[in-house]
């Protein structure tokens, strides 16, 4: 059986980076002048994977995701992974945005890397999701290259992320270990310390050159019991 390799395509966002994002922009908020005497609220919750905006107009809104957007992308956040509401009033005058972060593949984008890479029609790579990601094999390590640049190349909606990498190694059959004695066959004794016919048991055969057993010698005269292992 060939070697097999693989990878796992993935999404994902640092939320730690987010924090770092959010306590940046509150810091920045805190000083422009035009937010001096307004609403302005940045509120990260972590837990549930998603920002919140509120401030008090519309052109305040605005000016405060650009704000926060420009420090995600400092800290390396990929906006692709940004999931943008709509503004909502929250009564008086108080407006409302929320950002979702998206963590990991749904179902129609797994579909869609799943699609793209057997429409590229590599030889001998083959794509499965498996739950919210999807795991991309082959038996050569240049055609999964090939299918990570194809990837890169095309827009999932989100930042795509490749690990997991795994090099497969040819799989045989354990060889059954040689076994110390037979049913039947002759072994020292140790009554008389000599060869004689005894009655083997043979216990723990399992997982190849890995096994122990144990052996169980009977005779005429005594019982000896001899531990092996390979």
């Amino acid at each position: 059986m060939a070697d097999t390799n693989s990878f796992d395509v993935t999404t994902s966002v640092d939320l730690q980076e987010v924090d770092n994002a959010v306590n940046q922009a509150q810091k920045e908020a805190a000083q422009r002048y035009d937010f001096k005497g307004a609403l302005v609220e940045i509120n990260f919750k972590r837990a549930e994977n998603k920002v919140e905006l509120k401030t008090d107009s519309d052109m305040r809104m605005e000016a405060l995701l650009d704000m926060l957007n420009a420090k995600l992308i400092k800290r390396g956040v990929p906006v692709k992974n940004l999931d943008i509401g709509d503004t909502k009033p929250m009564g008086g005058d108080t407006l409302m945005k929320t950002i979702g972060l998206k963590m990991s593949l749904d179902g129609d984008t797994a579909k869609k890397v799943a699609a793209a890479i057997k429409a590229a029609k590599f030889k001998k790579v083959q794509a499965a999701i498996q739950g919210e990601q999807v795991r991309v094999t082959s038996p050569s390590r240049d055609d999964l290259q090939q299918a990570i640049a194809l990837l890169k190349k095309e827009d999932f909606g989100v930042e795509l992320q490749f690990g997991n990498f795994r090099r497969g190694s040819r799989h045989t059959a354990s060889p059954r270990p040689a076994s110390p004695a037979r049913r039947g066959a002759s072994i020292r004794c140790s009554c008389t310390r000599r060869w004689c016919s005894t009655t083997i048991s043979m216990r723990g055969w399992a997982r190849g050159s890995a096994a122990r057993w144990r052996v169980s010698v009977r005779c005429a005269r005594s019982r000896a019991a001899a531990a092996t292992g390979s």
